[in-house]
């Protein structure tokens, strides 16, 4: 874990950028079992927005907070194991 943590770390200094992601598919021959890693650089991580977007949707925006909760169920961009 480490080294992953090392990698994307000097990969994302590398090339400017404010964040940098490893994610497994399938993880334990698992499908839809789904592990990232991720590492930011002076940003609020994304898991942090989102929860926060989907409380404010829905307390504000019925129609967002659909669409955010259809996108987390859609795992048509997972590949068959």
């Amino acid at each position: 874990m480490r080294k992953t943590i090392e990698f994307l770390t000097k990969s994302m200094r590398k090339m400017g950028a404010t964040d940098a992601h490893f994610t497994a598919e399938n993880v334990l021959h698992t499908q839809n079992l789904t592990s990232v890693v991720s590492v930011y650089d002076n940003i609020k991580p994304a898991h942090m927005v989102l929860a926060e977007l989907t409380e404010w949707a829905e307390n504000n925006n019925k129609e967002v907070f659909e669409k955010i909760k259809s996108l987390q169920k859609d795992m048509s961009w997972n590949p068959k194991i």
